[in-house]
């Protein structure tokens, strides 16, 4: 779940909650899935163009909804995505 909110006509604030699958094979599978936090700004370059620069710090824990225990991630990564 993301929330987008327009500063300008063209320029856009993103925040939210997303799930991650690591595919990583060594890993239990309880250390899979985590929920992280995003944050980012994006830029309509088109009409069907996006380019959106994310960050997400390494606060997230597993879901213990999803699989069975909570697993702390300590990486922070960053992201560079284009729609379209």
């Amino acid at each position: 779940m993301a929330f987008k909110y327009f500063i300008g006509d063209d320029v856009y604030t993103i925040s939210g909650a997303e799930v991650e699958y690591n595919l990583q094979s060594g890993l239990a599978p309880k250390n899979k899935v985590m929920t992280r936090l995003n944050f980012g700004v994006g830029h309509e370059v088109k009409p069907n163009l996006f380019l959106e620069l994310g960050y997400k710090p390494g606060i997230g824990t597993a879901s213990p909804n999803v699989l069975q225990g909570p697993v702390f991630n300590s990486r922070n990564s960053f992201s560079l995505k284009a729609k379209f």
